[in-house]
């Protein structure tokens, strides 16, 4: 339980200009996990105008994990057909349960197949990041205007693929 208020006790970014300085970014715990989501063929959905659809899925993906969290701060980016969340290992599973929901929702209301798949943090990095010398590092934006976006670095394409075969997946 100690890393629970790892990302509450992150500085805030305030300054759009300091997107780009590593100083204020923090190294995730190895002990937390990742979890992702995306709506399967998606570009073929908003190709037949379902975009409102893939949003709201994207979307509800956020929710239900962040109604799953509670009162735990947690990082999250939102990509419009999918997310990537970070959880601290308490929190993994009634995530993990709450995006499986959603998976279901996504299915039964809109037609769409969502993925779910969570990872551990280390084996990320023993996987893909220390391969390619790039870390996971959030940033926390601010609450008060101005909103800055959630900040939390992609992997590169290369490296997301790498960790495609070692996902476990739902």
């Amino acid at each position: 339980m100690e890393t629970t208020p790892f990302y509450t006790q992150l500085p805030v970014l305030t300054e759009f200009a300091d997107v780009g300085r590593p100083e204020g970014y923090s190294r995730l715990s190895d002990r937390w996990h990742v979890l992702m989501c995306d709506v399967r063929d998606f570009t073929a959905a908003v190709e037949a105008g379902r975009y409102k659809n893939v949003n709201t899925v994207g979307a509800a993906m956020i929710t239900a994990a962040l109604n799953a969290a509670g009162k735990v701060d947690i990082p999250f980016i939102f990509e419009g057909d999918g997310a990537m969340l970070c959880v601290p290992p308490q929190l993994r599973d009634p995530a993990r349960a709450a995006l499986l929901q959603k998976q279901a929702m996504a299915r039964e209301s809109f037609g769409l197949e969502l993925r779910v798949a969570t990872m551990a943090m280390a084996q990320i990095r023993a996987a893909v990041f220390n391969r390619f010398g790039q870390d996971l590092t959030p940033r926390k934006p601010s609450r008060r205007p101005p909103f800055l976006m959630q900040v939390l670095p992609r992997a590169s394409a290369k490296a997301r693929g790498s960790a495609g075969s070692t996902l476990e997946r739902r």
